[in-house]
């Protein structure tokens, strides 16, 4: 069964359990192309410190080819990927600890990317322009 499905599944049961569902809030703490940093909460406010990530992607929103930048994905230690792993702070480029990721690409000052964060029950995006 893909994650994606796994998503879906999970999603359902918390709404039929009447559990809140609140969206993943994304803050970029630096923008810049060589310490790009986000930070990851949940809660009504955005309050709660943290979130349960499956797997984070970065793409290039205005190029057609190539526009993937980077993903991670969480890698967990039982039998169920939906379960994701705990994250609150990262630095684009170096993959958190619990998590698996080919290299990131080089970003430049102008690039206009895509953050988008699947999580175990909802999933949040944030557009950011790359700074110097």
């Amino acid at each position: 069964m893909s994650i994606n499905r796994l998503l879906i599944l999970f999603s359902l049961l918390f709404l039929l359990t009447g559990c809140p569902v609140y969206p993943i809030c994304i803050t970029a703490t630096d923008t810049s192309a060589k310490h790009l940093s986000l930070k990851l909460s949940e809660g009504r406010s955005c309050e709660l410190d943290g979130s349960q990530v499956l797997i984070i992607t970065f793409a290039l929103i205005d190029r057609k080819k190539n526009p993937m930048l980077w993903i991670i994905k969480s890698s967990p230690e039982k039998p169920f990927p939906s379960q994701g792993k705990q994250l609150s702070e990262f630095l684009y480029g170096v993959t958190p600890k619990g998590f698996s990721g080919e290299p990131a690409k080089q970003l430049h000052p102008g690039d206009l990317i895509r953050v988008e964060v699947d999580g175990v029950a909802s999933n949040s995006y944030l557009d950011i322009k790359v700074t110097k």
